[in-house]
């Protein structure tokens, strides 16, 4: 897995590139804390080119939108219908507080929404 790490409207954008399993789940943890250390309320995550994650994938989500949720969300961008499928079963697309976007632009056009 890599990480790339840029903005949009002033919030952490991680673009992720490969599987997010066991392995990777702690360094993806890892930027992303060390991100809403520095930037909190809001987190993106471009999964576009993401082809699978496992149950450390799904746990590092999980404890993200958990630490977000009390006033902000964290937002995943391009996953396909398997990832939407593994965040369905382990139950965050029924969280407000977990986003999910087709396209960084509809993501962009969420972040000038007031609301947590």
């Amino acid at each position: 897995m890599e990480v790339f790490q840029t903005s949009l409207s002033g919030f952490p954008l991680f673009r992720i590139v490969g599987d997010v399993d066991h392995y990777s789940a702690a360094e993806l943890e890892g930027v992303a804390r060390k991100a809403l250390a520095l930037h909190t309320g809001r987190l993106l995550l471009d999964l576009t080119a993401v082809p699978y994650v496992d149950s450390g994938g799904a746990g590092v989500l999980l404890n993200l939108d958990r630490d977000l949720r009390p006033s902000g969300w964290i937002g995943v961008i391009g996953a396909d219908a398997n990832l939407l499928r593994i965040f369905e079963i382990v139950g965050l697309t029924s969280r407000s507080s977990f986003r999910v976007f087709a396209r960084v632009e509809d993501a962009s056009a969420a972040l000038g929404d007031t609301t947590p």
